[in-house]
């Protein structure tokens, strides 16, 4: 028991898929700063937000859709937090952004994730661009497959999702045209 206490699990990963543990390393996610404009990263410290797979698994939760599957048409256990989406994660990291002081300040963020492998990230970024066509109402921009509008309610804002490989990018800013500000897009 002591030793269990002495090499306590790293991610949620590990206690979500208890076979994960303690083998699976979290990868970390390095995300450069390539704001621009008067937008900075205001991050806690330098290591930043780290979500893990059981933040994932409740993004899809909340917006009623787990990879497909409204939420409320699964069994819910509040000791399983494992969905196609989400199962793949290796690590992941969330960095804040703002533009601006007091009542007139702007946010967004960069989140960095990390899957297994490539098609683990094709699932991932399958499952959120149709949660968010579907659950908050998101909209294409012109054409563009990878860029999003929600146009209102809580979710109002733009979003950018790219994926190289294993590697999932998402970019929110408040107008589509600040995404560009809040992270340059890859040259």
């Amino acid at each position: 028991m002591n030793a269990a206490y002495d090499r306590r699990p790293r991610s949620t990963e590990q206690t979500i898929h208890p076979e994960r543990y303690p083998d699976e390393p979290v990868a970390s996610v390095r995300l450069p700063d390539r704001s621009s404009g008067d937008w900075s990263r205001f991050d806690l410290d330098t290591r930043t937000e780290r979500l893990g797979e059981a933040g994932l698994f409740a993004m899809f939760w909340y917006n009623d859709y787990v990879g497909g599957y409204r939420s409320a048409d699964l069994p819910y256990s509040s000791y399983d937090y494992s969905a196609a989406p989400s199962d793949g994660w290796a690590g992941d990291r969330l960095v804040p952004y703002r533009s601006g002081d007091g009542d007139d300040a702007a946010y967004g963020y960069v989140w960095g994730i990390e899957f297994d492998d490539a098609s683990e990230a094709g699932e991932f970024v399958r499952a959120y661009r149709t949660m968010l066509r579907l659950r908050v109402g998101a909209e294409t921009v012109d054409g563009r497959a990878n860029v999003y509008r929600v146009p209102d309610g809580p979710f109002a804002d733009a979003f950018r999702v790219e994926r190289t490989g294993s590697r999932v990018v998402i970019t929110n800013a408040p107008t589509v045209e600040q995404l560009d500000t809040v992270r340059a897009p890859p040259r």
